[in-house]
């Protein structure tokens, strides 16, 4: 299984993983009680970490790399 996308939870340490309020820490158990693996760990949005690749798959076959949509156009 695999989710993607812009889910906004800047508070997010996907290290640890823990949230720095409620609704962070509701979204990480969330993540955990589902087996996911959160897969970006380098900023997407400034300093934060908001678009996401979560997976069944502990490891996935290719590296997670983020490109900037500005240097495409």
């Amino acid at each position: 299984m695999v989710v993607m996308g812009d889910l906004n939870y800047p508070g997010i340490n996907w290290s640890t993983p823990k949230g720095n309020d409620a609704r962070g820490d509701k979204f990480v158990k969330l993540v955990m009680d589902c087996f996911l693996e959160q897969h970006v760990y380098v900023p997407t949005r400034g300093n934060n970490i908001l678009d996401l690749v979560l997976t069944s798959e502990i490891q996935i076959k290719d590296d997670i790399q983020i490109i900037n949509v500005t240097t495409i156009y």
